[in-house]
């Protein structure tokens, strides 16, 4: 029996040897609490779901197509992608449901005989998550987002599909923001601009704008505030980040009086979506 608390390695894959199970993949990974979750879950299901065991393993991007191929052949259900491999992952998929297609990441692998499905349920989370906390129509607010990897364009896509009133998207390099407005398209029709972090224009930042932060800024090794909120006023703050559970950003909401929300909720409602997903699959194997 495997540990689900520990942290594996490619090098652990090759000689694994149980089944069935799923996993988290990633880097840094260590700080994940999709095995507690998920495992948890399990427990309470139905046979054959309560045996199903749930790990989390460093992947390196260059090691991302191999581990896919001896996920499939050591028996692997299927798995949770987090950074840095939302994006790349795309290229190694069989067939692409039609959420994760629009959004151009995936965070939900199903491993079907010789196929592999890749599906989104971030976007559930996200905006389940503001639906139970924020509790505002979308329609009659801005937004200002931090970053422009796999979790960002979620929320832009989530935020986008619910009529958002206007978009204001921050990213540490110029690189970053090319590779989103290529994959956004036409931006003409989109109610979007863009900024670097480095020359944030709190002057023409909206007021009483909903602040995602959805960049690693805040996590374990990267704990810094991307974002003064003295100089804006939001009406909430949500943090993708989860660990640690206050990060710099919701600290200073906090301190402030700001409404706000950490990424916990968010993880655990696209964990549920990830589930019901691998459970249908399952079962019509």
């Amino acid at each position: 029996m495997f540990d689900s608390n520990k942290t594996y390695q490619f090098k652990d894959l090759v000689e694994w040897q149980e089944s069935p199970c799923l996993a988290v993949i990633g880097q840094p990974i260590e700080h994940s609490l999709s095995p507690r979750i998920h495992n948890f879950i399990y427990s309470q299901l139905r046979s054959p779901f309560d045996r199903w065991r749930y790990y989390k393993f460093d992947i390196e991007p260059d090691q991302l197509g191999a581990a896919l191929v001896l996920f499939r052949e050591k028996g692997f259900v299927g798995l949770n992608v987090t950074a840095p491999h939302k994006i790349n992952i795309l290229k190694y998929l069989t067939d692409i449901d039609t959420v994760a297609q629009s959004i151009g990441a995936v965070n939900t692998i199903f491993f079907k005989k010789d196929k592999v499905l890749g599906f989104n349920t971030d976007a559930f989370g996200v905006l389940e998550t503001l639906r139970r906390k924020w509790r505002k129509p979308i329609p009659e607010t801005d937004a200002i987002i931090l970053g422009a990897g796999g979790a960002a364009r979620t929320a832009i896509s989530c935020l986008l599909q619910e009529s958002i009133r206007s978009l204001w998207v921050g990213n540490r390099s110029c690189s970053g923001i090319e590779r989103l407005t290529n994959h956004l398209g036409d931006l003409s029709r989109l109610p979007i601009k863009f900024f670097l972090l480095e020359e944030i224009p709190y002057k023409t930042l909206p007021p009483n704008a909903l602040v995602l932060n959805a960049s690693l800024a805040g996590s374990e090794g990267n704990q810094y505030n991307p974002l003064d909120l003295t100089r804006i006023t939001p009406s909430f703050v949500f943090d993708l980040v989860y660990s640690p559970r206050k990060t710099a950003l919701i600290g200073q909401a906090e301190a402030l009086r700001i409404p706000y929300c950490n990424g916990l909720p968010m993880l655990i409602a696209q964990a549920l979506k990830a589930i019901e997903i691998w459970t249908s699959f399952f079962q019509n194997i």
